[in-house]
């Protein structure tokens, strides 16, 4: 999932369902379903209305400790 689609993320059983952030010209904006993995064990960890609200830089400048 990409960050710019995290605002308009839906979280169902076992997908999520947002639309798509890369457009391509003249075409409407698309939905799109990302399965959840069974092994995703943290799921219910996760809040994503809390994540819904999270500013694109600080996931940006977040996740690069994670790229080590």
């Amino acid at each position: 999932m990409r960050v710019g689609e995290l605002a308009s993320a839906i979280l169902y059983d076992n997908y999520i369902e947002c639309e798509t952030e890369k457009i391509r010209k003249s075409k409407a904006k698309e939905r799109r379903k990302i399965p959840i993995s069974p092994m995703l064990k943290i799921l219910q960890y996760i809040d994503f209305e809390a994540a819904k609200t999270v500013k694109r830089d600080y996931i940006h400048r977040s996740s690069k400790d994670f790229k080590r």
